[in-house]
């Protein structure tokens, strides 16, 4: 969720920051004047859209990291050397005194 917020601030404040920088550069090249409320609307609604799109993007790819790292548990691993136990000898083994 964090890095879905992330995304979206970012676009939004990209996308305010670039089309006022668009908007002045129009101005300059052609001899066109914005309404400053207008602009501002119009602004602002395209950023909250891209920021929203973002957010969503953000959230999924968070969703399918967090689905595609392996689980610290996982299955258990199966011994390699499995062979069966001789019971009669196992007494011999812990006695702390050796049979002659």
């Amino acid at each position: 969720m964090k890095t879905a917020f992330l995304y979206a601030l970012v676009v939004l404040v990209g996308t305010i920051i670039g089309l006022f920088v668009v908007s002045f550069v129009i101005e300059a090249i052609w001899p066109v004047r914005f309404v400053s409320e207008r602009l501002g609307e119009i602004i602002g609604r395209v950023a909250w859209f891209l920021a929203f799109v973002a957010f969503v993007v953000g959230w999924i790819r968070q969703a399918n990291r967090k689905r595609a790292k392996p689980s610290l548990s996982g299955p258990p691993s199966k011994p390699k050397n499995l062979q069966p136990i001789d019971y009669s000898k196992l007494s011999g083994i812990y006695d702390d005194h050796p049979k002659p």
